[in-house]
């Protein structure tokens, strides 16, 4: 219920209810309200089963296009590959992803580097507000099966079959692992994360444009 999401109010008069709103007031409302959607948010006004529905669709939506932008973007860098959600690699070289792992937003080799690259990415919403970064932390960090916690498990399962992923990925001579976490906005939780990068995309590639190349510590 906060005014910067509602470009228009009713007020009391002894004529009538009058309807007050200013042109920006109503387009800046009308940002907030596209800016949120796809987090499922909508004014109470407007909940009901169909448009709950509808929001959860419009979700799973935003996130998948976040991964494809995600992979595009870093295949752009030279590096070769891809999601894997159940499985990598093809024929006799693939290998299964446990369930308890869950599926990889991205897993890839870099020729340049003789990198193999785990990148995680998160279309998460956040602000400058308190609540906002309380919120980020719990999620990210905090949380039992947090976002940080979940991607130590993939990065350890990755790590501890290398040759394996090599051999089905098509990579020789794998130097060592580089990993990321990858939001679409800048995230307070990457100052409470030392033990992998959590940037946005947008940071990600002007680091890496600076440097030409990995621009984070591997392991």
């Amino acid at each position: 219920h906060r005014a910067y999401r509602r470009g228009f109010y009713l007020f009391p008069h002894p004529t009538g209810l009058h309807l007050a709103f200013s042109r920006s007031m109503a387009q800046e409302s009308l940002i907030q309200l596209v800016n949120w959607v796809p987090y499922k948010h909508l004014p109470a006004e407007w909940q009901e089963p169909a448009t709950r529905s509808a929001l959860s669709n419009l979700s799973q939506a935003a996130g998948e296009w976040f991964e494809r932008l995600t992979c595009e973007r870093l295949k752009a860098l030279g590096i070769i590959g891809q999601s894997f959600p159940r499985r990598i690699g093809t024929a006799q070289a693939a290998l299964a992803i446990p369930e308890t792992i869950g599926g990889l937003d991205f897993l890839g080799y870099c020729p340049k580097q003789r990198l193999l690259i785990l990148a995680e990415a998160k279309m998460v919403m956040t602000g400058l507000d308190a609540r906002h970064w309380r919120d980020d932390i719990h999620e990210f960090v905090s949380a039992s099966g947090s976002y940080a916690e979940r991607f130590r498990k993939k990065r350890a399962w990755v790590k501890a079959n290398t040759p394996a992923i090599a051999a089905a990925l098509g990579g020789q001579g794998v130097a060592g692992l580089a990993t990321v976490m990858l939001t679409l906005y800048p995230c307070i939780a990457r100052e409470f994360i030392p033990d992998f990068p959590c940037v946005s995309l947008t940071e990600f590639l002007l680091d890496y444009e600076q440097n030409s190349s990995w621009p984070y510590p591997t392991g």
